[in-house]
């Protein structure tokens, strides 16, 4: 790992390593946009279903005046169409869970509070050793994303 000086306090601005940043960026910031979109439409569907559910016994109601039937069991059915359609939508998450966690692992992601092994080589300078996943909070306090210690980078 190139550092700017000789107290390898902060990474040299080497295009490649630029780069790596600069896709690590992007693929965090597409992570929180679908996320974002999740949420939405899930905050979406849970608005309309109470909507729905609101307006069950008034049409029930209404229902039971025009076909002279009892309006208890025509909101029965109501609820029985709102929670089959609320079941479709939860297995619809739950496969959508499903295959992130299936992508995640594909990926290999980094779980935080866990030791990881690395090795590094750029021109002339070798780093290798062991590191941990810091907390956002964390990496936001150092103002850092990656640190390593002095004693991981020899040069060649």
């Amino acid at each position: 790992m190139p550092f700017t000086s000789e107290s390898k306090e902060a990474v040299a601005h080497y295009p490649d390593i630029i780069k790596e940043i600069q896709l690590a960026a992007q693929e965090c910031g597409r992570k929180l946009a679908t996320f974002i979109r999740k949420r939405k439409a899930a905050d979406y569907q849970a608005q309309r279903r109470s909507i729905f559910e609101l307006y069950i016994e008034e049409v029930a109601t209404a229902i039971g005046k025009i076909t002279g039937r009892k309006p208890g069991p025509i909101k029965r059915e109501f609820l029985q169409v709102a929670h089959k359609v609320t079941l479709a939508e939860m297995k619809e998450e739950e496969a959508a869970l499903a295959e992130q966690a299936q992508s995640k692992i594909a990926r290999k992601v980094l779980r935080s509070h866990r030791f990881y092994q690395f090795r590094l080589s750029f021109d002339k300078t070798q780093a290798k050793g062991s590191f941990k996943v810091m907390a956002d909070e964390l990496a936001e306090k150092l103002e850092a994303d990656i640190i390593l210690p002095k004693s991981s980078v020899k040069p060649k």
